[in-house]
């Protein structure tokens, strides 16, 4: 499955600025007669394996790592292997992509504001 990120998912403040992946995360919520257990698959995201698959702490869901870097607009594409077990026990899937603006001109965001270097 494939789909496109692009500026206009992240605020309108950071258009033409450059952004950078700082942590990537998956969640695989479970259908609600299933019951998913972490475990090792072979699932990709942009083709780098998902991995330190873990029970979500608080809520009902799997979540596994994956060491993505660069820039996240771009086409994502998520595989998921040859574990033909899960395509019955999965209901939805999130991804959360954490990440920077890089840009010699901004400072630091805080609170909404911006403060320029001088």
């Amino acid at each position: 499955m494939s789909w496109n990120i692009s500026y206009s998912h992240f605020p309108y403040l950071f258009n033409s600025r450059q952004l950078e992946i700082t942590g990537t995360k998956i969640y695989l919520k479970p259908k609600s007669d299933a019951v998913i257990s972490p475990h090792s698959t072979d699932m990709t995201l942009n083709g780098e394996p998902i991995n330190s698959w873990n029970a979500a702490q608080d809520v009902p869901l799997i979540e596994g790592r994956v060491d993505l870097t660069g820039n996240p607009i771009r086409t994502w594409t998520i595989d998921r292997g040859t574990d033909s077990s899960m395509n019955n026990k999965i209901d939805d899937s999130l991804i959360l992509i954490r990440y920077r603006v890089k840009n010699p001109n901004l400072k630091r965001f805080r609170c909404g504001a911006l403060e320029a270097r001088s």
